[in-house]
């Protein structure tokens, strides 16, 4: 393996234009001008000993010729991830900040003039992952909302903090430089899914929903390092795509004339996903594919089958007799759309199939085609189901003969397999990919 190694001292780095003297702060413009960094400089030295040069750590203490310096640089390895050209219409003025505490939260103002610009107020020492996802973010903000409108589009969280994990995987080694810092690198670069692998195997992976709309309590601790490395994964393969960052572009563009990103995202990607259960199945398949299997960490056959036996089991009250209380009872999903409401069934297999899909991310991989087929029989089940309306809500409206016989039987083969596989379930579990555990066919 080729091995470089080099020394690099930093004085002030170049690719800025000129600075704006005063006594306490200096304004530096980046190499495009797109970058306006206000802050306190470095001290004035003779060139410093090589013993007084310090060595990089997670924390970096912010000047602005640097800075201005990491800005271009993250611009430029975002720009190349989506494959655009750098055309930037909002300006941003970023401010270095003095600050005694510690975990000084990070804003990012956007302003309307006669477009939008944007402030971004950072605090003077900063670890590296918090300023690449600042400048991530609001770079993110500014080409999505390069058409002046009345609204701000909002970027979502998963590729905010997707594409900033990308940028440190692949990029981090030149996206930042520290003042007076002596830096010894070797030129080799490891796996990028390494990481991925070790954060996902904290708990069950994330669901395209989960992603989509992450709840608070994935907002800290270990729950958040499984989003980040999910989104990192999913912004990842999906710049793989062959035309994943053009896609991206589009996606951005798109991205202001929508309340929900969801709906531009499957107008940019529609060459690959059509609605959203189709992403989830692609989705669902790089979670299996990214550990190989012999890193499964998901559910065992056992476990796997259990829960899609519960999945498919729907709890309900029956009156025998028209004066005697219900009794608890459960039926199959065949038997519920033989005598229950469509109204009712849309509602409840809507959230099957929403149960469905988070199974799939974790069950054992030879049973994810037989959940596949549960999946495609409830789609296609709701879609040609008749709409129903208000006023037809006081009737009992079932679905029409042939669709149900279609349907149920498609679905008692279904279970017929999986009552053949119920009885393997139990056994001890083999290493996945070893040829001795369950097919799905």
């Amino acid at each position: 393996m080729k091995l470089a190694a080099w020394m690099i001292c930093v004085w002030m780095a170049g690719s800025v234009h000129g600075a704006e003297w005063t006594n306490a702060n200096i304004t530096i413009r980046s190499g495009s001008e797109q970058f306006i960094v206000r802050g306190v400089p470095p001290p004035r030295a003779s060139r410093p000993d090589l013993a007084e040069i310090r060595t990089p750590t997670k924390t970096l203490r912010l000047e602005p010729s640097t800075l201005a310096v990491a800005c271009e640089r993250i611009k430029t390895a975002f720009l190349k991830e989506i494959a655009a050209p750098d055309q930037w219409r909002g300006r941003i003025f970023v401010n270095i900040q003095f600050t005694v505490f510690t975990n000084t939260p990070v804003t990012i103002q956007p302003f309307n003039a006669t477009s939008w610009q944007y402030r971004v107020t950072l605090p003077d020492e900063i670890e590296t992952n918090k300023l690449v996802r600042a400048i991530v973010n609001v770079l993110l903000l500014e080409h999505a909302n390069r058409q002046t409108g009345p609204g701000l589009a909002e970027v979502p969280l998963w590729l905010v903090e997707g594409m900033t994990r990308h940028l440190l995987a692949t990029s981090s080694r030149d996206l930042i430089v520290q003042p007076l810092t002596r830096l010894t690198r070797m030129d080799i670069r490891g796996d990028a899914l390494v990481e991925i692998r070790n954060r996902l195997r904290l708990g069950p992976s994330l669901t395209f929903e989960q992603l989509g709309q992450p709840t608070p309590d994935r907002l800290q601790g270990p729950a958040w390092d499984l989003f980040q490395a999910s989104a990192h994964l999913f912004v990842s393969e999906l710049l793989k795509l062959p035309d994943g960052p053009q896609c991206m572009q589009e996606f951005l563009r798109l991205l202001p004339a929508a309340l929900n990103w969801q709906i531009p995202f499957l107008q940019a990607f529609q060459a690959h996903f059509d609605r959203p259960l189709a992403v989830e199945k692609w989705w669902a398949l790089h979670l299996v594919n990214v550990g190989g299997m012999d890193q499964w960490h998901g559910w065992s056959p056992a476990q796997s089958g259990q829960k899609l036996d519960e999945i498919l089991r729907l709890p309900v009250y029956i009156h025998s007799f028209s004066n005697s209380p219900p009794q608890y009872s459960q039926v199959s999903v065949q038997q519920f759309m033989a005598r229950w409401d469509l109204g009712l069934q849309r509602q409840v297999f809507a959230s099957k199939i929403s149960q469905l899909q988070g199974l799939r991310v974790n069950a054992w991989p030879s049973l994810i085609p037989l959940i596949n087929e549960y999946l495609r029989v409830l789609d296609t089940y709701l879609k040609k189901a008749p709409k129903t309306t208000p006023a037809a809500a006081a009737k009992l409206r079932l679905p029409p003969p042939a669709l149900l016989r279609d349907a149920t039987l498609l679905l008692e083969l279904l279970d017929a397999r999986r009552n053949d596989l119920r009885q393997r379930w139990n056994q001890p579990a083999a290493a996945p990919g070893t040829g001795s555990e369950t097919t799905g066919g």
